[in-house]
């Protein structure tokens, strides 16, 4: 199995598309996704763990 890339929560990628529908309306489509972690080379990255989310689950 390959390396899984994490998923960082405060990378957050955002997508627009204009465009018209069938019925000849403007139509917006808006895409969210989740960037990928940056490991080592992330400031709050430590140890192999992330330090942001290990703060939000003592809260």
């Amino acid at each position: 199995m390959k390396d899984a890339r994490k998923l960082c929560p405060f990378k957050k990628e955002i997508g627009q598309k204009y465009g018209r529908e069938r019925d000849g309306k403007l139509g917006h489509t808006v895409k969210e996704r989740l960037g990928y972690c940056a490991g080592d080379k992330c400031m709050a990255y430590r140890g192999g763990r992330c330090l942001r989310l290990e703060k939000e689950d003592k809260a």
